[in-house]
């Protein structure tokens, strides 16, 4: 199964999404190149050929499946980014949170209570239906929200940890 398949089936349930926001260009080397074990909170776990694709974007292989995200830096310590991996026109956000033990965690901010109002009160507009979506019009209006949530274990997508550590 695709990875980024799996993200995008934790960011159903209550995403932040937008209309191309980011364009390759915008994307930043953030993850080291070379080989990753992944996991996630429902113990899939994995290895990942990590490289970063000609177009800035960070390509991600697992078993010859290729997936590509951008990673935008949120702050000058390069330690939170915006994750987006785009889907036809739309991308789906994530936050990416650097560790200090150089792995990398995503995290899927929900659109639900307290992380739904700081998503409203940056600017998304909240699309209720089986499951809400905060969709965003704007880098900075994104940008803003994702540096305010607190991300908290239960959010946790995926965790890239370097293999070499």
């Amino acid at each position: 199964m695709r990875l980024l398949i799996a993200f995008v089936a934790l960011l159903l349930s209550g995403c932040w999404i937008g209309t191309n926001l980011y364009l390759p260009v915008d994307a930043r080397a953030v993850v080291t190149p070379g080989t990753y074990r992944w996991t996630t909170p429902s113990g899939e776990a994995g290895v990942a050929k990590v490289s970063i694709a000609a177009n800035g974007m960070t390509s991600i292989d697992v078993d010859g499946d290729v997936s590509l995200i951008g990673l935008a830096p949120l702050d000058a310590q390069a330690q939170t980014f915006v994750s987006w991996s785009t889907e036809e026109d739309t991308q789906f956000y994530e936050l990416a949170v650097r560790q200090p033990d150089a792995s990398v965690i995503l995290y899927t901010p929900s659109c639900e209570g307290e992380q739904a109002e700081t998503a409203r009160t940056a600017g998304a507009m909240i699309e209720r239906g089986m499951l809400s979506t905060c969709r965003f019009a704007s880098r900075a209006s994104l940008e803003s929200a994702m540096r305010r949530i607190k991300p908290s274990p239960n959010q946790e997508a995926i965790r890239f940890i370097p293999t070499w550590n």
